[in-house]
């Protein structure tokens, strides 16, 4: 009778932007509670990987765990894994950056537990062929992969019992997909009759479990199912008593107790539940949701003005040191996907994204000031940035002329940090109210019904149907639009578009930058509103004013032959909060607006030439987090709107000045 060889392989991770109290609670629930079980069983084997922002704060705030980490890695019984230290996307970053993110872990293992890691943990699984290339350079000989990887490799079994060693030599496991949903939502049994399933009679098996550490015991319900009724110490009981047959074992140990198959290569992929959330590869995430294609943008940009003043000073000077810093943690991959647990739908990530672009960029300019104008991107996505000591503003000209990005340097946040409602798969629970209980789901398990665990996850707040709307185009600031017929601050609610023509898809054209020496765009278009038989020509000017002052300046002409009658609106989205915004707000006939900001503290004053009408509302997304579907906060919308009627070659001016304190 073969022998099954266990590797069970765990994942920790908490981005560096959580808060406090959430990765305190996770490890309370999970990652001390995981090793306070492990230390009482000496001959069970694990590899763990840790993610560098975790390993700073558990360093910070429980540096004694350490210990008790080392002490496991002398008796043999934990191998860590390496991986980018902020825990990257490593297929979205540069070559350079991936062998530095992996050095960095390589370097902080090696200096606090005294070892070389030799494998790695591949972010979300997602594979591409080129990173064999940094792995080899990092020194790193493994990683673990899933099912469906193999799957797209030609390798179609039910249940893949051997390691893979690829034609450079780089070896690959693969997660066990049935393990991964079982472990720990089944009964111990269920998991010991799979294995016997599993085992083969005449040779050896090599089966992984490789999954999220916060499973056990951070997920929902799971900390009362695998602790305080002990699932992990009976799972590892039923392990102790039955080594003859199933021996856990590490990564590196297996090498020596079986060879691998040759496998010439994997194309790119990730597991299955990923490839759903991004409709197939996951850079889909990129173009599916604008906000993540700009961050991913402004990331990489950063990333190359670090490396050319490399190349100018070296890599030792301190700026470059803490701002490289910055980058790492701007390239966690929370901030760029999202899936059962929020991802780039919570604010905060994508405030501390920014925070961290903004400091680095801090941190550069002293070393070496950049332009005060500059440009990125080509046609459609064109981007002219204006800075001045306090203020930086990315203007895309585009169709709509906005403000895609408006930084603070001195809080290091961009109040622009919006993204956009979609609809999303698990919108259907909702929809459908189809949540499954936990009693239904050890059913399922108790049938060999294995069920998607994720289904798991009900509803956190009651009433989230009425919060659902979804949005036909992103969400920035000064987004020009008319309102010609009936429109209400219902259907700007509900997303509804009615009337609300926004501008067409010719694009404006930028006619000065810096105009008289002023920190300034121009730019024009003509513009029909089609179901109104009304024409205009648009004037836009978007300057820097001294300080921490900014203005929007617009002429509108009608060029048409008809009288123009309606309303000329421009749409601000910015991402504050206080408890008045939390509810539908509105104004008519007012020449300024004074916004505060308590998260931030900040003071936003906007004053107006024109007496306006006003509407803001909240807005909120529904998404996925570790206690369920539950609503989220983003951003407040603002509409201002500005009475027009214009005969034929009329004009009409409309100026804002916005101070940001």
């Amino acid at each position: 009778m073969g022998k099954v060889y266990l590797l069970l392989v765990i994942h920790n991770h908490q981005p560096c932007d959580n808060f406090g109290w959430v990765i305190e609670d996770a490890f309370q629930k999970a990652y001390k509670p995981f090793i306070d079980v492990l230390e009482k069983y000496p001959d069970i084997k694990v590899a763990l990987h840790y993610s560098g922002s975790l390993f700073e704060w558990i360093d910070k705030n429980r540096p004694q765990f350490f210990d008790r980490i080392k002490k496991l890695i002398c008796n043999g019984q934990i191998e860590l894994l390496s991986g980018g230290f902020y825990e990257p996307i490593l297929s979205l970053l540069s070559e350079n950056d991936r062998i530095s993110q992996i050095q960095q872990m390589n370097d902080f293992i090696k200096e606090r537990f005294l070892i070389v890691p030799k494998g790695l943990w591949l972010t979300e699984r997602v594979w591409d062929p080129d990173l064999v290339t940094t792995f080899n350079k990092t020194g790193l000989s493994y990683t673990m992969l899933d099912n469906n990887h193999f799957k797209k490799a030609g390798i179609n079994a039910e249940i893949i019992k051997d390691y893979y060693v690829l034609n450079t030599g780089f070896k690959v496991f693969c997660g066990n997909k049935t393990l991964r949903y079982i472990m720990p939502f089944g009964k111990v049994s269920d998991v010991k009759n799979y294995f016997s399933k599993a085992r083969d009679n005449d040779k050896d098996t090599c089966l992984v479990f490789s999954d999220d550490g916060e499973k056990f015991g951070f997920w929902p319900k799971t900390y009362d199912w695998v602790y305080k009724k002990k699932w992990l110490e009976s799972f590892f009981d039923m392990l102790s008593e039955n080594k003859d047959l199933i021996e856990t074992i590490t990564p590196e140990a297996i090498f020596t107790k079986k060879e691998g198959v040759f496998l010439k290569n994997i194309p790119a992929a990730s597991y299955s539940e990923m490839e759903q959330w991004a409709n197939g590869h996951f850079e889909n995430f990129l173009l599916k949701y604008p906000e993540v294609e700009r961050m991913h943008k402004r990331m990489g940009l950063l990333s190359l003005r670090i490396c050319d003043l490399e190349k100018k000073h070296g890599k030792d000077p301190g700026n470059i040191v803490k701002a490289k810093k910055q980058l790492f943690m701007s390239q966690t991959g929370c901030v760029y996907w999202h899936g059962v647990f929020g991802g780039f739908y919570l604010n905060h990530l994508r405030e501390g994204f920014y925070r961290h672009i903004i400091n680095a960029e801090k941190y550069l300019d002293e070393l070496e000031p950049k332009s005060n104008i500059s440009e990125y991107g080509q046609k459609e996505d064109l981007v002219i940035r204006l800075d001045n000591n306090d203020l930086s503003l990315h203007i895309k000209p585009g169709r709509r002329g906005e403000i895609v990005e408006i930084d603070c340097k001195d809080k290091s946040l961009n109040i622009v940090n919006t993204v956009s409602r979609k609809v999303e798969p698990y919108h259907d629970k909702i929809k459908k109210r189809s949540f499954l209980d936990i009693v239904s789901l050890k059913k399922q398990i108790q049938d060999r019904k294995f069920f998607n665990i994720y289904d798991l996850l009900g509803s956190k707040k009651k009433c989230l149907a009425k919060v659902l709307a979804y949005d036909k185009s992103d969400k920035s600031a000064f987004i020009d639009k008319f309102i010609f017929g009936k429109y209400s601050i219902k259907d700007m609610i509900h997303a509804k578009e009615r009337n609300l023509q926004e501008l067409s898809v010719e694009l404006y054209e930028v006619v000065n930058i810096n105009k008289d020496g002023k920190r300034s765009v121009e730019m024009h278009k003509t513009e029909t509103v089609q179901h109104a038989d009304v024409s205009f020509d648009i004037k836009k000017e978007i300057g820097l004013e001294q300080s921490n002052s900014f203005y929007v300046l617009y002429e509108l002409k009608n060029i048409g032959v008809r009288k123009a009658k309606g309303f000329f609106a421009t749409e601000v989205n910015l991402s504050i909060y206080n408890e008045k915004m939390c509810c539908e707000q509105q104004f008519k006939n007012v020449n300024n607006l004074f916004l505060n900001d308590q998260w931030t503290s900040s003071q936003i004053s906007i004053k107006i030439s024109e007496p306006v009408d006003i509407w803001i509302i909240p807005v909120y997304t529904v998404n996925e987090s570790e206690e369920g579907l539950d609503r989220t906060y983003q951003y407040s919308r603002m509409l201002f709107m500005k009475k027009v009627c214009l005969v034929k070659e009329e004009k009409n001016n409309l100026k804002f000045e916005i101070k940001v304190t």
